[in-house]
């Protein structure tokens, strides 16, 4: 069974269950992580190249009414523009690489303001509540990759405007 199908397989299980008695993101993604194989070399063929505006590529491999899963690939020194996730909770697993996690806050004339920097090497998870604001970032020299469930799918996110230096300019 190829990877995208045990993705499938796996979350259409956990949706047919009464609520109750659902896997919660983070139990779920693990389950995906192991049951679904999610090394590199079952990954990797889910990469995506950027497309402008993202300067990384995402990948949506499965989507429901409750779940999306996506596959991220970040190049090297290469940020996500400051955003939230909307309405949706995110888990994430790092397949590869190292992951920089900035979290931010509003200041009162709302613009962000970093808060936290948090580091998420190869085989580790982080999670981010719907609430929260953050960038991704790779600080090396070479790419990552990670695999990201979301709950419910994303929609009504916000980017956030902002100058972070002369290099990187995110724009909504």
């Amino acid at each position: 069974m190829s990877f995208i199908n045990q993705v499938e397989a796996i979350i259409q299980h956990n949706e047919q269950l009464d609520k109750s008695d659902r896997l919660d993101l983070n139990q779920l993604l693990k389950k995906l992580v192991v049951e679904g194989e999610c090394t590199f070399k079952n990954v990797v063929p889910h990469q995506t190249k950027p497309v402008s505006p993202l300067q990384y590529g995402r990948n949506v491999i499965f989507q429901s009414e409750l779940y999306e899963v996506v596959v991220i690939s970040m190049p090297a020194l290469i940020e996500t523009p400051i955003h939230d996730h909307g309405e949706s909770d995110c888990c994430a697993y790092v397949v590869s690489g190292l992951v920089e996690n900035r979290c931010f806050s509003l200041s009162e004339s709302a613009k962000p303001l970093l808060r936290a920097t948090q580091y998420y090497h190869s085989g580790e998870y982080f999670y981010e509540s719907s609430n929260q604001i953050h960038s991704m970032k790779n600080p090396t020299g070479k790419s990552f990759t990670s695999l990201h469930l979301y709950s419910p799918p994303i929609k009504n996110n916000t980017i956030y405007k902002t100058v972070m230096n002369h290099k990187s300019q995110y724009l909504k």
